[in-house]
């Protein structure tokens, strides 16, 4: 392996954080911080606005504001769960113990975990289980304020881009 001096090093190691800083300016958002409008991370490398019709988690011992993202599904810092774990999937259970030993779940109370930071859970059913400590179908139990749920909105939203007239601006 080739040798680098120090001063070699410290340079190559700012490219990484420099990259990541200009991928958002050409639309690359996976490596993107995502946090709540209101909190500003001294930290960040990049911060993407939280965008999206909100949908709400009420189950018991459960409340959660998230939004579908291509991302996957983000939950807003705050959001508060189930401590005690029911049944769910061994995927879902390692999340949830990496979650809360990295200090992202953490105690609120007697009965409940309070999520520290906004996160980005791979699917709405990932961050229901993991929030109401059991196995859920987040596309069902995820509401938005009228009370439909994410996977009325997202069929209603695919129906929409079907039937919307071609584009004859050429």
């Amino acid at each position: 392996m080739p040798y680098l001096s120090e001063p070699d090093q410290d340079d190559m190691e700012s490219y990484p954080e420099n990259g990541l800083t200009l991928l958002p300016l050409v639309g690359v958002m996976q490596f993107a911080i995502l946090e709540a409008p209101s909190a500003s991370p001294a930290t960040a490398v990049a911060v993407a606005p939280v965008e999206g019709t909100a949908h709400t988690l009420h189950t018991v011992l459960t409340e959660a504001t998230g939004r579908d993202d291509s991302q996957g599904f983000i939950v807003l810092e705050g959001a508060l769960g189930r401590r005690e774990r029911k049944v769910m999937t061994a995927a879902y259970e390692r999340l949830r113990q990496s979650l809360i030993h990295d200090g992202t779940l953490v105690e609120h109370g007697a009965d409940q975990l309070r999520l520290t930071r906004t996160y980005v859970f791979d699917s709405p059913s990932s961050a229901a289980s993991v929030l109401a400590g059991g196995s859920k179908n987040g596309r069902d139990e995820w509401k938005d304020v009228h009370g439909r749920s994410l996977k009325e909105n997202q069929e209603r939203a695919a129906e929409t881009e079907v039937h919307r007239p071609a584009d004859d601006t050429e």
